[in-house]
């Protein structure tokens, strides 16, 4: 069998790749425009020879100086576009394949593309437009950020966002951007400021308008604002008497930052009295992050029955405190047992088989009477 794999595996050439530098181009439309660009295309693992095509939908406007590049090299594209094309995006893209050996048995062929993109801007005024709005905490100050860029045929002579701030449906801040002036071709940041110190932490989403030169452009974007604070959203509930059993917590933060050394101690309580009590090891919670923090809790002197639990959180000079019930449970009769006794039982009865057959074979038979 071994040496099927190998013989198998040396039928198999080493995977090859193609790389290329740069990786993209981007191009602006202009009626009738002549340019070229460059591209360097190498084997990444071993010598190789590469094929260069062209695909796209503006394929037919390129022109390859060569085709095949002998272990890589550089290849120029000359692109010619015409005097009209459809507004939006299209591509020209550049292909290089490997190309594999005549004297190669089983050959994998791989290829890489690198697209040209050409936009042509939109007849009239137009705008590319995005939201950014950033996590912060309670007491500090949120930026939102409007990108935005003129994908039109004419500038814009003014541009400007009105924001408006909610939670649970609620509008609570107004905000607008300074106005600008927008040329052709040209991207620009608009920002807005709010102070969060008379939010509570929880879940925001931020409303955009832009307005520009009497159009509209509406945007919305989800943001958190944190409060230094770690939630407990589950933990075992159900534990088994006797045992040394394995505890887990489930926690979530809700700070925007990393929480260093967290830690927990629990305590089983039986009518008020503490009758367990163990502490975990320290952990880290990133920004939001849902993590379970976990431990063991020694019951081999805790009879079944239904207990309080005190769950103290320590983290960043705080505490809390997270108040529950836990059952527990008889123990279960073990599969080893099972298993033990299933053996012990067909055993007697393999044995009173046995002795019922020896028995039935040992007896004498009747002699028949003639008659």
């Amino acid at each position: 069998m071994k040496r099927v794999i190998l013989i198998f595996l040396l039928l198999i050439p080493l995977v090859q790749a193609v790389g290329v530098t740069p990786t993209s181009a981007n191009l602006n439309f202009r009626p009738n425009l002549q340019t070229e660009f460059q591209f360097n295309f190498f084997p990444t693992n071993a010598n190789a020879d590469i094929e260069i095509s062209l695909s796209g939908d503006l394929a037919q406007y390129g022109v390859l100086d060569k085709h095949l590049l002998i272990n890589g090299g550089t290849v120029t594209v000359r692109i010619s576009l015409p005097r009209n094309l459809e507004s939006g995006m299209h591509y020209i893209n550049v292909v290089g394949s490997e190309r594999p050996l005549a004297d190669s048995g089983i050959s994998a062929v791989t290829a890489i593309t690198v697209p040209v993109r050409i936009f042509v801007p939109y007849e009239g005024k137009h705008i590319e437009a995005s939201l950014d709005v950033a996590n912060i905490n309670v007491n500090e100050i949120g930026i939102i950020y409007v990108k935005v860029k003129n994908i039109g045929t004419e500038p814009i002579s003014e541009l400007y966002a009105k924001i408006s701030i909610f939670n649970d449906g609620n509008e609570l801040k107004k905000l607008e951007t300074k106005k600008i002036f927008l040329n052709l071709e040209e991207s620009k940041t608009l920002e807005a400021r709010f102070l969060s110190e008379d939010l509570r932490q929880g879940s925001y989403k931020a409303v955009a308008k832009v307005i520009f030169d009497g159009k509209e452009e509406n945007l919305e974007k989800g943001f958190l604002i944190g409060e230094l604070l770690i939630n407990i959203l589950n933990y075992t509930e159900v534990l088994t008497e006797h045992e040394i059993n394995k505890f887990s917590i489930l926690m979530e933060s809700k700070w925007n930052n990393k929480i260093e050394n967290i830690f927990a101690e629990i305590k089983l309580l039986n009518n008020k009295r503490e009758i367990i009590s163990t502490r975990t090891q320290q952990i880290g919670l990133d920004p939001w992050e849902r993590k379970e923090l976990q431990t063991f809790l020694d019951l081999t002197s805790v009879d079944a029955g239904e207990y309080d639990i005190n769950i103290i959180l320590d983290y960043a000079n705080k505490k809390s405190d997270t108040l529950g019930k836990v059952k527990v449970i008889k123990r279960s009769l073990e599969i080893s047992n099972i298993v033990v006794l299933l053996v012990v039982i067909i055993v007697i009865t393999s044995i009173v088989w046995y002795l019922l057959i020896k028995k039935k074979i040992g007896k004498p038979k009747k002699k028949r009477k003639n008659a």
